[in-house]
């Protein structure tokens, strides 16, 4: 799955200010795809952690992380129930949003073998 890769800090930060986030948040995701080489949600930790650490709240960081990687493994199947995001420049780029619990899931989708992947 391609999640964000593609896109440069600034593209980023739009995102996450249009979901009402901080520019901190930007930079850390934008860490954890270049910076930190994420393939998948195990690498970033800094979420995971906060949970477990800060809030002390070690089960439902684990638990919070097994359903988002849930439903990212239920892309596999018909990748495309969730339509492209509607503002530019994410909508020209074809990514998708996916709505897990109180976090967005961003991904756009490959063609592997004239087969859609995620």
């Amino acid at each position: 799955m391609q999640v964000l890769s593609g896109l440069t800090q600034n593209e980023i930060e739009k995102i996450t200010d249009s979901l009402y986030q901080s520019k901190f948040r930007a930079r850390q995701i934008h860490n954890w795809i270049y910076l930190k080489s994420a393939k998948s949600i195990d690498d970033m930790t800094d979420l995971r952690n906060y949970i477990a650490d800060v809030l002390d709240a070690p089960k439902p960081a684990l638990a919070y992380i097994r359903t988002i990687r849930k439903e990212i493994g239920s892309l596999t199947e018909m990748p495309a129930r969730y339509k492209p995001v509607d503002d530019e420049p994410w909508h020209s780029r074809s990514v998708r949003r996916l709505l897990v619990k109180n976090s967005f899931v961003y991904y756009r989708m490959m063609k592997v073998h004239g087969r859609s992947i995620s």
